[in-house]
């Protein structure tokens, strides 16, 4: 399927055609890690974090969005952007042998933490 993509940040004073007009321009950021939203995959997933601090895990529900050129986190419910990598930038993304439906999301840099991910279905 052929489609098209359109990002939107809320600005005061924004109108379509503006959107429209910036969205089509073929200037883009060089170091836009988000510059290129054509999707590939979407994914529902819930992120599990772990805070040491309280000995405790947060869920938050997310949907992961594959590009050409990067891994994007953005919030299920709001769209709003959560983080993004370069795909340069991603070491492994890591099938649960056990849990089917659990990923992991392993960085280049090392000190970078781990993302785990449950996933609403296995592909």
């Amino acid at each position: 399927a052929v489609g098209r993509a359109l990002a939107y940040d809320a600005r005061p004073n924004e109108t379509v055609e503006s959107m429209l007009t910036a969205e089509s321009a073929p200037e883009r950021p060089a170091g836009d890690v988000v510059a290129d939203n054509t999707p590939l995959g979407e994914w529902r997933a819930t992120r599990q974090q772990h805070d040491d601090q309280h000995q405790r895990q947060h869920l938050s529900a997310c949907r992961l969005i594959l590009t050409p050129t990067s891994l994007v986190e953005r919030d299920a419910e709001t769209f709003a952007l959560r983080a993004a990598w370069r795909l340069s930038e991603v070491r492994a993304i890591v099938r649960n042998a056990t849990e089917v439906q659990m990923l992991a999301i392993v960085m280049n840099d090392p000190s970078a933490p781990i993302g785990v991910y449950l996933l609403a279905r296995r592909d």
